[in-house]
């Protein structure tokens, strides 16, 4: 049930509690598959259920689904000869989120370009490519027997649902430009660079999404719902590196947390809304919406009957989703202020729950997800 002190509408200074609790230190970055996000899904868990918005399952908010994660956990360059030097992992040195494993040492590095035929790898030779590396680039790369590419570009986090056959690493340019000049020192012929990246492919690890809901009022389309989510995790840390990620702040899923505590006032008071309203906070955001594919695949409402669906934040477009209403926080400074904060995610709270009543009320039964 409500809190008796806490105000009927929406309201800026709990938007901009949500925040700041889903960026506390143990949240760790809310990145998926870890304690960090097991304790950002609790704390959402608790407060749909201090609000009185009902849990999804029978006493229990989580829906747990299962898909693929590859586990980047840490890299190190070392060059060799008489003047070595060792590059960890770090801001400008990280691995590609869907980097495999290496340990070995290089004797020669090749830049190569985007498109066009690959030759056959010396032996122990390195790539480097510039900025994006594509899965099929990749495949290609590891077809021509490079065991190892270097991504010059300023490592991203994120995470990543498959392993390409190669290790791959994220180098700044500055960064890129010295390792090349110490290993440059070495004479030609002679191992230059010792490479090792640590990874570990789950074919299974388990996404926890938060899902709660308010049945619909009316018997005939009470059955039927409108599904409103927003991303919980983000890209927190990668191979134990610090990474902001200003796109996942946590400002949606503390919007939306905000409009599922008032819309079950409401409930609680007798008003509400035809249909069933679904709150979900999706896991796995950070590596392509691996999370949201993975809920569709296994979801806790029948898809078919799903009469609208509307996404707070930066969602992927997603096969099997038609006809979704789209909302993104407003833009705001990459270091707010906490009242920053409260006015962005007051704003985008009313958005959503405009939409939602909308959506709840209508009388069209459309089936806007198509099961896959």
């Amino acid at each position: 049930m409500q809190d008796a002190g806490e105000p009927t509408g929406l309201s800026a200074s709990l938007i901009r509690a949500h925040v700041s609790r889903l960026n506390a230190e143990d949240m760790a970055g809310r990145r998926t598959a870890t304690l960090g996000y097991a304790a950002a899904a609790d704390y959402v868990a608790g407060r749909l259920r201090a609000s009185g918005v009902q849990p999804v399952h029978p006493g229990e908010y989580r829906h747990l689904t299962y898909d693929a994660v590859n586990h980047a956990s840490g890299v190190l360059l070392r060059s060799l000869g008489p003047d070595s030097t060792v590059w960890d992992t770090d801001r400008d040195l990280l691995p590609d989120p869907r980097t495999a494993s290496v340990s070995m040492r290089a004797a020669s590095v090749r830049r190569i370009p985007g498109s066009g035929r690959i030759s056959a790898a010396l032996p122990s030779q390195i790539a480097i490519v510039d900025s994006v590396l594509s899965t099929g680039r990749a495949i290609d790369l590891a077809a021509a027997g490079f065991e190892a590419v270097l991504i010059q570009r300023h490592p991203t986090s994120g995470r990543a649902s498959m392993q390409l056959p190669l290790a791959a690493i994220q180098v700044a340019p500055d960064r890129l430009s010295r390792i090349l000049d110490r290993i440059g020192r070495v004479p030609e012929g002679l191992e230059r660079l010792e490479i090792r990246v640590e990874a570990d492919h789950d074919s299974g690890a388990g996404f926890i999404h938060v899902v709660g809901m308010l049945a619909g009022w009316h018997p005939a389309s009470r059955d039927r719902a409108v599904l409103v989510a927003a991303q919980l995790d983000s890209g927190g840390f990668l191979a134990g590196v610090a990474m902001p990620d200003p796109g996942r702040s946590g400002l949606e899923a503390a919007a939306l947390l905000e409009v599922a505590r008032v819309m079950a006032a409401e409930r609680q008071r007798g008003a509400g809304n035809a249909r069933t309203v679904v709150f979900a906070w999706f896991a796995g955001g950070a590596q392509g919406d691996a999370g949201l594919r993975s809920f569709l695949r296994h979801p806790p409402w029948p898809l078919d009957a799903v009469d609208a669906v509307i996404l707070a934040g930066a969602f992927d477009e997603v096969a099997g989703l038609e006809g979704v209403r789209r909302l993104v926080a407003p833009d705001i400074a990459m270091r707010p202020t906490p009242d920053a904060w409260g006015r962005a995610g007051l704003e985008l709270a009313d958005r959503i729950q405009r939409e939602v009543e909308v959506a709840a009320r209508s009388s069209e039964e459309k089936t806007l997800i198509a099961p896959r």
